[in-house]
């Protein structure tokens, strides 16, 4: 059973300094911004994999929901008020309702599904064990098609007709378009992969410490950028990438143009899942290690509130309101 809780009773004012970081230049010293207070905006889903559970905070209602899940949840995606959840321990995804927060069913899939992507109509499911991408209709799940990939499709992306999917143990990264396969050396271990406007790839290569980058369309490399600290995530954020570094605990802005970072945030002992607000006034920041979910504005880069999770927060989600 549910159990709504206020967010008001677990919420905790938290305010930690910039710090400035040396990276391929030299960063003038920058002095920490007071962190401004967090606005509520929208509902944010996370995924806690120990606790093999969803956590609907709804910021706006001021109302906190957990959901018991089959197993531990992995990549998520939403389409038209239904969130599709990997569980790849379980070998099946879970269909949520987004309204009533409830799990509606499960699609059983052998071969370890982690990676997930949507185009609206159809669902990209990554098989790590497989070596495939399965393509589902959304609406019903119906499998439409098979695409062979390299070892351990971990991550997988869209843009427009290509798929895009990091090859963790071949420590490369694919373009599948329809007419062709487009196959780069990425780095080690490559965990997350991210489209930079319409232009470049982002991959972030948690074995060697790195945040590759490649010229879409014909997928040139253009930069690799040593961040190190085991970078296990990396989106977009305008015209910089954000990447949470595992070892160090920290989210840190990577300006790709200058060719350095701009701000280094604490967030806690294994940080992992990323995922802004509607607004973009908002980062949220989980920590695995510390069972914390931390709010960041996106001017100053301080965290302004700590909510508690439950056990082993990674991916999330921000939607708008309910």
């Amino acid at each position: 059973m549910n159990h709504p809780k206020r967010l008001n009773r677990i919420a905790t004012a938290a305010m930690i300094p910039l710090v400035a970081v040396g990276f391929f230049v030299a960063l003038r010293a920058m002095d920490p911004e007071p962190a401004p207070p967090f606005v509520p905006e929208g509902q944010l889903v996370l995924a806690n994999l120990r606790d093999e559970s969803l956590t609907f905070f709804d910021f706006e209602a001021g109302e906190r929901v957990d959901v018991e899940l089959a197993g531990p949840p992995h990549e998520m995606v939403q389409v038209a008020g239904t969130l599709f959840v990997t569980l790849g321990r379980k070998d099946a995804i879970g269909q949520v309702n987004l309204a009533s927060r409830t799990v509606e069913r499960y699609l059983v899939m052998a071969g370890s599904p982690h990676g997930i992507a949507t185009d609206g109509k159809r669902l990209f499911v990554s098989l790590d064990e497989a070596g495939e991408i399965v393509v589902l209709d959304a609406l019903t799940l119906a499998e439409s098609e098979r695409i062979a990939t390299g070892d351990t499709p971990h991550a997988i992306t869209l843009l427009g007709d290509t798929i895009f999917v990091a090859n963790s143990r071949d420590g490369t990264v694919g373009a599948i378009g329809s007419l062709s396969t487009v196959t780069r050396a990425s780095g080690t271990l490559p965990e997350s992969v991210a489209v930079a406007g319409a232009a470049s790839l982002a991959v972030a290569n948690t074995g060697d410490g790195t945040v590759a980058l490649f010229a879409l369309p014909g997928m040139e490399r253009a930069a690799v950028y040593v961040v190190e600290g085991r970078p296990v995530r990396v989106i977009p954020f305008g015209n910089d990438l954000l990447v949470a570094r595992s070892q160090f605990g920290d989210v840190v802005v990577l300006d790709p143009v200058g060719g350095g970072l701009r701000a280094s945030v604490t967030v806690g002992r294994l940080s992992d899942g990323l995922c802004v607000a509607p607004s973009g006034s908002w980062l949220a920041a989980a920590s695995n290690g510390e069972n914390m979910l931390r709010m960041i504005g996106t001017e100053e880069w301080t965290v302004s509130m700590s909510y508690p999770t439950a056990d082993g927060p990674g991916s999330c989600l921000w939607l708008p309101a309910n």
